[in-house]
């Protein structure tokens, strides 16, 4: 009788085996792929960076075309970026980010990193620019690219590239988000001003003070050119009392007196 049943159990157990579905390559991968990428996100949390290093890389040794495998690389290049200090590996993992990556949300994320760590921290404006200005022939209708080209601006300001910097500005001057126009005005004041032309520059900074509206950092940048512009094409006394309006809400108004004491002072001597 034991025998019969042997006989029977095995079928009925590979039925039932049959009936279970197995995990399939995809899904193995999935479960691995998080588990790779929870080890490495939990390693970074504690601040053990070349051990969250080893479990992205891993992830994108194991299985380079599973889709978590570009944000990995990010966060790689993230941790080289910054706190490895090792600025040659993250550029290496964001150029094939900017190039291969399947999402173009993080191939834009890519190239702006990519152009920021050129720009504080390898020493090249020049490469930076270069990166910028391929972002927006690429991906000119991205809703980001207002603000990519206000880094773009930047980038110019930073490279004494004034005409380009201006010319970069123009399409934004008079963007719908009054905090890109401000921020975008404001950079053009700055580059007249640095080209000489402070009274043109008054006009540029006075339009950014006026669109804003919560006097933040851009407000605060263009009180100050204002105050300069002023100062610069002798109207001294408006030079004052900007200065002074900016010291009352500036987050350094030590700073501010000292300079609101140079003007005075200046302004002092001229009337003598």
């Amino acid at each position: 009788m034991t025998s019969v049943l042997r006989g029977i159990r095995w079928p009925v157990a590979l039925l039932a085996l049959a009936a279970v579905p197995l995990l399939s390559l995809g899904a193995c991968d999935d479960l691995r792929s998080g588990q790779l990428m929870r080890t490495a996100n939990a390693l970074g949390a504690q601040a053990k960076w070349a051990e969250a290093l080893h479990y992205y890389e891993r992830l994108w040794v194991e299985m380079p075309n599973h889709p978590a495998v570009d944000e990995a690389r990010l966060r790689a290049a993230r941790i080289y970026a910054g706190p490895e200090r090792k600025f040659s590996s993250a550029i290496d993992i964001y150029q094939h980010l900017a190039l291969n990556a399947r999402d173009q949300d993080l191939r834009v994320t890519a190239l702006r990193e990519m152009a920021r760590l050129f720009k504080e921290n390898g020493g090249s404006s020049e490469r930076a620019l270069e990166l910028m200005e391929v972002h927006l022939r690429r991906y000119p209708e991205r809703e980001d690219s207002a603000l990519v080209r206000l880094e773009l601006v930047d980038l110019y300001l930073d490279a004494q590239r004034l005409t380009q910097a201006i010319d970069a500005a123009l399409p934004i001057l008079k963007h719908h988000d009054a905090r890109i126009a401000a921020r975008a005005n404001l950079l053009v004041g700055m580059a007249k001003e640095l080209a000489r032309q402070p009274a043109a520059a008054l006009s540029d900074f006075e339009t950014a003070i006026a669109l804003d509206a919560d006097k933040g950092d851009t407000w605060l940048g263009a009180m100050a050119g204002r105050a300069r512009a002023l100062d610069a094409i002798d109207r001294r006394a408006e030079a004052l009392q900007t200065a002074k309006d900016l010291r009352d809400r500036h987050p350094n108004p030590e700073a501010i007196e000292r300079w609101l004491a140079a003007l005075e002072k200046r302004h002092e001597d001229m009337n003598r």
